[in-house]
């Protein structure tokens, strides 16, 4: 899901429009992308802002008197037992006439012409998925040309593990038995400091399962490093023979 999707269904999110699929894909988005998730916490803090003010509207101090003043000469019995329920009667109609505003106010349609137009395919080069990153957001890539791309799903650009850093973040599954998968984020020079992160003596950790791997450039260029989150013992399936590191 790109972010163009994730803000559309946003929209809907509020009050629970979007079926359970829309929801976990729309979750998996904001978890990994900065931007979108802090769109969403600011219309979250919003709603409930807004719900507090609903809550707290104050009733008239004076609300009884005039209700009484009103209802001069009628049963005054009747008056006591439901005085306090009309004044609760009155703030619920503000409170609603409030939020009835805000729910109708204008929602954007989803065009799926426009979404497919802006969706990066699986299928897509290397070069190709540089131009999507170009025209998507702006940045110029230098993405991995060591690695098979026909096993690429998808990319996106996001938060690098709570840095704060927005990096170009591409998935990979292996075709054959779509278990092994490789998440490959793309670092440059001039938000980490990659001279020092490859001199570091381990460049490579985690056993079993998943395993972590920092890797330098292999076309020389020092201003960009790849770490690759893989599953399985080896990179065997994505790496081009002549690149291999081990």
């Amino acid at each position: 899901m790109d972010c163009k999707t994730a803000r559309m269904l946003l929209e809907f999110h509020r009050p629970a429009e979007l079926d359970e699929q829309e929801t976990d894909a729309l979750g998996s988005h904001l978890h990994d992308c900065r931007p979108c998730a802090q769109t969403a916490r600011r219309e979250r803090e919003a709603d409930e802002h807004l719900g507090r003010a609903m809550k707290d509207v104050p009733v008239p101090a004076d609300l009884s008197a005039r209700i009484v003043k009103r209802l001069a000469g009628q049963d005054r019995n009747w008056f006591r037992r439901h005085a306090r329920a009309l004044a609760a009667g009155a703030a619920v109609l503000l409170v609603a006439g409030l939020g009835m505003g805000y729910w109708l106010r204008p929602r954007p349609a989803v065009d799926v012409t426009e979404l497919a137009d802006n969706v990066v395919l699986p299928e897509s080069s290397v070069d190709q998925v540089e131009d999507w990153f170009f025209t998507t957001y702006k940045v110029k890539t230098s993405l991995p040309r060591f690695m098979k791309y026909n096993h690429f799903v998808t990319a996106s650009r996001a938060e690098f593990l709570s840095t704060g850093k927005l990096v170009p973040r591409l998935l990979f599954v292996r075709k054959q038995d779509k278990q092994d998968f490789a998440e490959v984020w793309v670092l440059r020079a001039d938000q980490f400091n990659l001279k020092a992160s490859l001199s570091k003596p381990t460049t490579q950790a985690g056993s079993g399962r998943t395993t972590i791997l920092l890797m330098p450039d292999r076309d020389g260029r020092d201003d960009v490093a790849y770490l690759v989150i893989y599953s399985g013992g080896s990179l065997d399936w994505l790496l081009i023979p002549e690149a291999l590191p081990f």
